[in-house]
C-alpha cells in the first residue's frame, strides 16, 4: 500500500477504512460471485449507484456502471445532471439512470445532493466521480453527498474526478 496523499477529507467528512486483497482473497470473491440458488435474480445480486457525469462527459458514469453489471452487480444506477439524461439515452439499456437538475443541470452540485442522498438509499456499494468534473460545483458536490453517506455501511469508491477534486 503506498500512501498517495489523500488524507485532505478527514474524519470529519467521512470514515475511511481500508482492506488489502490478496489474490486468494479475489478468488474467493469471484467463486462466491457464481454460487447461487436457483432462486436467484438480479434483486439478488446488489444494486450499485454512480453518481457523476457534466457536460462532455455524461457517458462516463454509465460506463463505469455497465462495467458494474460486468462485474457482478444485478442492478445499477447512474445519477446524472438532468441534461445527461437526454444526451445519453439509449446508450447503454442495461443501466437505469436518474437525473439531478441542480442549478445548472449540466454538473451535479450542492442541489444535487439531496437527490444523491435518496439515490444511495436501498444501495449496496457507490461509486462517485467519473466524469464529475473539476469547478466548485463538482467539489461542492463531492463534500456535501461524503457528509450525505459518511454514518452508512454503504461500500463507497472515488475514482476519476473525485481523486482530482481531492
Amino acid at each position: 500500500v503506498v500512501d498517495i496523499g489523500l488524507d485532505v477529507l478527514g474524519e470529519e467528512i467521512v470514515n475511511v477504512s481500508q482492506e488489502l486483497l490478496s489474490a486468494a482473497a479475489v478468488q474467493e470473491l469471484i467463486d462466491q460471485r457464481f454460487v447461487e440458488s436457483s432462486a436467484a435474480h438480479k434483486g439478488t445480486r446488489g444494486h450499485l449507484l454512480v453518481a457523476g457525469g457534466s457536460a462532455g462527459f455524461y457517458g462516463a458514469p454509465k460506463l463505469s456502471a455497465l462495467g458494474g453489471l460486468v462485474g457482478g452487480a444485478g442492478l445499477a444506477t447512474a445519477l446524472l445532471p438532468a441534461d445527461g439524461i437526454s444526451a445519453e439515452a439509449g446508450d447503454y439499456l442495461e443501466v437505469m439512470c436518474s437525473g439531478s437538475g441542480g442549478s445548472t443541470g449540466t454538473c451535479l452540485d450542492r442541489l444535487s445532493v439531496a437527490d444523491f442522498t435518496a439515490a444511495f438509499e436501498q444501495k449496496h456499494a457507490v461509486v462517485i466521480g467519473p466524469g464529475l468534473g473539476h469547478g466548485d460545483e463538482s467539489a461542492e458536490f463531492l463534500t456535501g453527498a461524503l457528509k450525505a453517506i459518511k454514518e452508512s455501511n454503504v461500500p463507497i469508491v472515488l475514482d476519476a474526478d473525485a481523486l482530482n477534486l481531492i
